[in-house]
Formats: structure tokens, sequence, C-alpha cells
């Protein structure tokens, strides 16, 4: 953590990554590979989630505000869209406000494409999958991709990969904050 900067979010942040790597290896010599993929991607998912807002939080009091909020320490609020639900909700003993999530409509087409994009990050394969069947690779481990997504380079490929060049470098001209400005 301390190679990102001096602060004691960095500390912390690499200090998560230590503990869950000990509670990983811990599982694999208690459990060995009888847990589900699924469970432990998820699980892996939440703990790099949490650690991010650590990373990114500008001190250890707004990191644990976030933390607390995610864990409904402020009360919880769902999408406008969900109001119908207020008297389900209420039987349950459950009385959030419908104030939440403001910047998509579960009506409009966000949600849908947040749910493609989020099918496309869980589902689909990453770089060492496609390029698995290549030497060298990293390690050989994972099942062969489909095979459109094998990596085949050709002219089709070529302008793709320019296309999407050029788009980031036209892209350039927007102001973004170096993640590491106050190193």
């Amino acid at each position: 953590g301390l190679w990102h900067g001096a602060a004691w979010t960095y500390v912390l942040w690499g200090g998560l990554h230590g503990i869950y790597l000990i509670l990983q290896h811990g599982w694999r010599a208690w459990r060995g590979d009888a847990t589900p993929a699924w469970w432990g991607r998820g699980l892996t998912f939440l703990a790099v989630l949490l650690a991010w807002v650590v990373f990114r939080a500008p001190d250890l009091s707004t990191a644990f505000d976030i933390w607390g909020a995610l864990a409904g320490q402020n009360g919880v609020a769902l999408p406008h869209g969900l109001t119908a639900m207020q008297s389900w909700l209420a039987m349950l003993g459950w009385h959030p406000t419908f104030s939440g999530i403001r910047w998509i409509e579960l009506g409009g087409t966000g949600l849908p494409v947040l749910l493609l994009a989020a099918s496309i990050a869980w589902a689909m394969p990453n770089t060492q999958e496609i390029f698995a069947h290549y030497s060298p690779a990293i390690e050989r481990i994972f099942q062969q991709s489909p095979s459109w997504l094998r990596w085949r380079p050709s002219p089709a490929w070529g302008l793709g990969l320019s296309a999407l060049l050029l788009c980031c470098l036209f892209s350039m001209n927007q102001v973004s904050e170096f993640l590491y400005f106050q190193f």
C-alpha cells in the first residue's frame, strides 16, 4: 500500500489485500477447492469493492463513513421506481426512503445498459483466457475461450483496434486528474 503514497488509507488498503490473501489461503487449506466458483467470484468482487473505498478516500474517517453508509448506517434509500413496493416493505418492518439512485430510471435505457455491462464484466473471458492457447502463456489453467473470442490478427481486428485508438486519442483533451498526482 505504501507504494501508492504516504497515507494511512494506502497502508490500510495494502493491509486489506494481505488479509484477503491470508483468508483465501487459509480457506483453501481448510476446504480445498470444494467451494463453488460463483461464490468465490462474488466474495472477491465484494472484498475488492470494499478495499477500493479505502484506496480512493481522502482519509480514514471518510472511508469509515462510506463503509458505514454501505452497511445502512444512514438508512436505506431505494430508487424512485420501487415506490410501488413501499407497502410490501412496510409489512416486513422496513421503512426505506425512495430517493436513491437519481441518475438511473428503472423505466429508461440506463438499467438495461448497466445490466448488459455487468453481464459482460462477469461472463466474458478475460485476456488471460482469450490468449491462453498462445505461447508464451502465463498459465494454461483456463478453459479454451469461445472460438469467436480467440485472437486472430486480421485486417478487421486492425481496423477495429485503430478505431479504438483514435477514440482514445480524441478523448485525451478532457481534463483528468492523475491518480498519483500527490505522490
